[in-house]
């Protein structure tokens, strides 16, 4: 009887000791037409048809708008927005936030195909990545 006592109270210091444990988890995802959202939590993960909810935080909601530039570095830039979405020849603006490319070397039309061929990438002209 001993031994099955002390099991107990051992199996229950490493139910309280080892957060997580026994606790369910799960995961709520919508894809939007502009962006997937998603959110991941302990207890409960609900969704809509334009949002997601987990464990009774706030609701996130699909963005109305995104935006995407290739830089020539072979890198891109991309931001998804809930009020505007722009973009520049090496930058992305979305909700006030700009994203920018970082600078290549001797940027222009010469120096931009010198660079790519360095990179082993196809010269190619910089734009825009449609969504």
């Amino acid at each position: 009887m001993k031994v099955l006592l002390r099991a107990s109270w051992c199996l229950l210091a490493a139910l309280v000791l080892l957060p997580g444990t026994g606790r369910a988890s799960c995961t709520a995802t919508v894809y939007c037409s502009v962006a997937g959202i998603y959110c991941s939590g302990t207890s409960t993960c609900n969704s809509g048809p334009d949002w997601v909810q987990c464990d009774n935080q706030a609701r996130i909601y699909c963005p109305i708008c995104a935006e995407s530039v290739q830089c020539c570095d072979g890198s891109s830039r991309w931001c998804s927005g809930y009020v505007s979405c722009s973009y520049g020849s090496d930058s992305v603006t979305c909700d006030g936030t700009t994203h920018y490319c970082l600078d290549c070397p001797n940027y222009g039309s010469t120096g931009l195909d010198e660079f790519l061929k360095k990179l082993g990438s196809p010269a190619a002209e910089p734009a825009r990545q449609g969504l």
